[in-house]
């Protein structure tokens, strides 16, 4: 670690917006347990940010080191912050992966109930913009997948059956590979929690 650490800062010697180097760097410091330099040195990234896209990129790496740290309450405060910078840069597509992103950390929490709330949140962000029908499409799986987790930890087997039938409807519908391998990984998921083992 110390030694990637050194290669980072002799990048940065060359070119002080080389971000990966910061990025680097804070995550060799989380490897190291040192959570609150890994935090100071995306911090000196924020500083010599040249846009909010190298903002959000400082700020999403701070939310991995509160999350490498047990800290999620730390972690949901700076994608927050992360979420405002969407908002202000009119991303709804960016917006409703940073509202995902906070439900999923709710979820490590154990709280589906709220996690639910920001999936739906997300949702709404892109189905009510200006965004393509594709993208919109790909929220609407999306939301299905991440739906029927929070029901599963919920213990809601049939919300979570519906959210996977909804999915592989779609996937199948649209040929989508990747969307049906998620619903069958979700099939599996359910058929775990109902202790059905069989092949």
């Amino acid at each position: 670690y110390d030694e990637s650490i050194e290669n980072y800062k002799k990048a940065l010697k060359l070119n002080q917006n080389f971000t990966n180097s910061y990025v680097g760097i804070s995550d060799n410091l989380n490897f190291k347990g040192d959570f609150q330099n890994a935090r100071a040195e995306l911090d000196k990234m924020l500083q010599v940010a040249r846009n909010d896209g190298e903002r959000r990129t400082a700020i999403f790496a701070k939310a991995v080191s509160y999350l490498n740290e047990g800290n999620h309450q730390g972690a949901l405060q700076e994608l927050d912050k992360q979420l405002a910078l969407a908002k202000k840069m009119n991303d709804p597509a960016g917006v409703g992966g940073d509202l995902n992103t906070m439900g999923l950390v709710l979820l490590e929490k154990n709280q589906p109930k709220e996690a639910q709330s920001k999936f739906d949140e997300g949702l709404k962000a892109v189905t009510s913009s200006n965004q393509s029908a594709e993208i919109k499409r790909v929220a609407e799986r999306t939301h299905f997948f991440l739906s029927a987790q929070a029901a599963l930890q919920s213990g809601d087997l049939k919300a979570a059956e519906w959210n996977q039938a909804e999915l592989q409807k779609q996937a199948a519908a649209e040929k989508n590979t990747f969307a049906t391998n998620l619903a069958h990984e979700l099939a599996g998921r359910i058929a775990f929690q109902k202790k059905d083992y069989v092949l």
